[in-house]
């Protein structure tokens, strides 16, 4: 059995940098994120922004609009101590200038670090892909890559939960005594 060698030629589609206006943006928003800086968040936002899960396979999971990326910053900032989003080394964050269409995104590979009120303590890994407009001046959308049951059990510790009703008399109580007694 031979091996083949496959070779394709190289297209360049864009251009990689790993120091770019647009990168320095995503940091602002992601430091007016942490903070719930309604008045940057408003600024570096475009008007028709959206975030995206983009691991859903549900078609009835929606975009979230730009103001409640607003509404969820205040959410976490008044039931999240010590918020943080940071790095993920050895990766670093990315800006991606495409040739066609002009189009300008930033990667990001990160971690999201929590303690909550709780005391739960959280480092989780999130990728996101921003979409930048009108020259990398305002996200347009940000795409996250994260593992969403994470945040479903954080936003279910915010309030109590029940686990059933205990009874000190009830009709299943009552068979047991009857068999034990009989």
């Amino acid at each position: 059995m031979g091996l083949t060698s496959v070779h394709k030629k190289k297209a360049k589609n864009g251009s990689i940098y790993k120091t770019h206006s647009g990168l320095d943006l995503v940091h602002q928003y992601q430091q007016a994120f942490v903070s719930s800086d309604e008045a940057t968040l408003t600024k570096i936002l475009a008007g028709y922004a959206k975030s995206i899960n983009a691991l859903s396979s549900n078609k009835a999971n929606k975009e979230i609009d730009k103001s409640q990326i607003i509404e969820n910053t205040k959410t976490w900032s008044e039931n999240i101590n010590y918020l943080r989003i940071t790095d993920e080394k050895p990766a670093y964050p990315d800006a991606i200038e495409y040739k066609k269409g002009g189009q300008l995104w930033v990667q990001t590979w990160g971690k999201f670090c929590i303690k909550k009120k709780t005391g739960v303590i959280l480092n989780m890994r999130l990728h996101r892909l921003y979409e930048l407009i009108n020259e990398g001046t305002q996200i347009e959308s940000i795409f996250n890559y994260a593992d969403w049951r994470i945040y479903g059990e954080i936003w279910n510790s915010f309030s109590d939960g029940v686990n059933g009703t205990i009874y000190i008399n009830h009709e299943n109580i009552y068979s047991i005594r009857k068999s034990v007694h009989i």
